[in-house]
């Protein structure tokens, strides 16, 4: 304390040039950080640089066929999309110009829709009511023509959809195995009502979609809900599903319900009282007294043991399924945007 009041300035600079000598120790070992930082920086663009030059992503002649390709390639698939949502040459569907064109649409349905559909269900081993129409039941009968083209041009498109799906759901049984077991009904919205309002038609045949459910928005989007109730194994309901997945049609499935068929359970033969399962022992403990049965032992019996058939605990059990399906379609083509701006 004495040195330092006789010699203030000097060791004021001490302490001056030692708190300098900290301050720069600092600053240089954050300056050593931020280069080693940078240097890795330039390592790593360095890297990306001679990455990007190996792949070439300029537009070298090569890589513009490619682009060519691949462009071609989106096109296609958006008119592919497009065709399936405005339903033009997906659909077979009668030409409007055809003559009489309504009642062409109506023996179309009888003589050819109902006949395949039932031929397909007999081939597919699905069992099917007497007389079943697959939703045109009105149709399957004495047809006449109303000269209403609008109800044809209704029908046949409700006949070219069911044609699809029902098409997909009687091919989703196996080989070896009926997945699909009995069609119960199909059921189509009432699209007379619209077009020919005078018409009765078969209540078995019609349902109403709630419009909480459906996609169709007036003047956008049109759509065509179907009714399907049968009877099989989840794996057929899978295997429909899978196929309606391949979206080769424009149809989604809004709902589904199942309720477990109402049948008599299998159950395992129980075996007889004096079988050896149901015995503690197979011969007595402490023998066989000579020319006499041990003490309550069952009498023989010389008829021949019923065989024993084990049976899996948990078997395959049939279900009601009851699916709503909707096909979309576009009511008018999309109008394409150009440079960014809705045309």
């Amino acid at each position: 304390m004495r040195a330092f009041k006789e010699n203030p300035i000097f060791f004021s600079l001490t302490a001056l040039l030692l708190l300098c000598s900290v301050v720069f120790s600092i600053l240089s070992l954050l300056a050593f950080g931020k280069k080693s930082g940078n240097r890795d920086d330039f390592d790593k663009s360095q890297r990306d640089l001679k990455r990007l030059i190996t792949s070439k992503p300029y537009p070298t002649g090569g890589n513009l066929e490619k682009s060519k390709l691949n462009l071609e390639g989106l096109q296609n698939a958006l008119s592919d999309h497009k065709g399936k949502l405005l339903a033009e040459g997906v659909l077979d569907l009668i030409p409007s110009t055809t003559s009489d064109y309504e009642l062409a649409v109506k023996e179309r349905i009888k003589n050819g829709y109902i006949k395949s559909m039932r031929d397909a269900a007999i081939a597919n081993r699905v069992k099917i009511k007497s007389g079943e129409a697959f939703g045109f039941s009105d149709y399957s009968g004495t047809i006449a023509s109303t000269n209403n083209n609008l109800l044809g041009q209704a029908l046949d498109k409700q006949r070219a959809i069911l044609d699809y799906i029902i098409g997909e759901l009687l091919g989703s049984t196996s080989p070896d195995s009926s997945d699909i077991t009995e069609l119960i009904s199909i059921q189509r919205e009432q699209v007379e009502s619209a077009v020919a309002p005078t018409l009765t038609i078969s209540s078995e045949d019609v349902f109403f979609l709630d419009s909480k459910m459906s996609a169709r928005v007036e003047g956008a989007i049109d759509t065509h809900a179907f009714r399907l109730e049968f009877i099989g194994y989840t794996s057929g309901l899978r295997n429909f599903f899978n196929k309606l997945a391949q979206f080769k049609r424009p149809v989604v499935v809004r709902d589904v319900r199942v309720q477990r068929k109402q049948s008599e359970p299998e159950v395992a033969a129980i075996p007889p009282p004096g079988s050896p399962r149901n015995s503690p022992f197979v011969t007595p403990p402490f023998g066989i007294p000579s020319g006499r049965p041990p003490f309550g032992s069952p009498v023989a019996s010389s008829e021949p043991a019923e065989e024993l058939v084990q049976k899996p605990i948990v078997d395959k059990n049939l279900s009601r399924f009851i699916i709503i399906v909707e096909y979309i379609e576009l009511a008018e083509p999309v109008q394409e945007a150009e440079d960014g701006q809705e045309s």
